[in-house]
C-alpha cells in the first residue's frame, strides 16, 4: 500500500494476496484472504485455515497465480465465506 503525494491510497498488489487476521479469526481461527484492485477495491476474499497459507503463499508468490482465480477455482478454499468480484 502507497500513498501518492495528493494523498490517494493506491494498492500495489497486483496479483497478490494479503492475509489479514481480524475478530472472527480470532474467534474461528480462519484467517482472512484478500485480493485488492489497486484503488483499493476488494477484488476477492475469502475464509482460509492457516495450515493451508503455505500451499497458497507458494500459489500466489510462486506460481504467480492470482488470488482471486485460487478462490473461485479451488474447493479447499472455505466456499462458505466467498466473495469474487469481476
Amino acid at each position: 500500500m502507497a500513498m501518492t503525494s495528493i494523498g490517494t491510497v493506491v494498492f500495489h498488489y497486483w496479483n497478490s494476496g494479503v492475509f489479514l487476521a481480524d475478530q472472527e479469526t480470532l474467534d474461528t481461527g480462519s484467517l482472512l484472504l484478500c485480493e485488492f484492485y489497486n484503488n483499493g477495491g476488494l477484488r476477492a476474499s475469502a475464509r482460509v485455515w492457516p495450515m493451508f497459507t503455505e500451499d497458497l503463499y507458494n500459489f500466489i508468490v510462486g506460481l504467480g497465480k492470482p488470488v482471486s482465480s485460487l478462490i473461485k477455482h479451488n474447493g479447499w478454499i472455505n466456499a462458505n465465506a466467498l466473495t469474487v468480484f469481476w
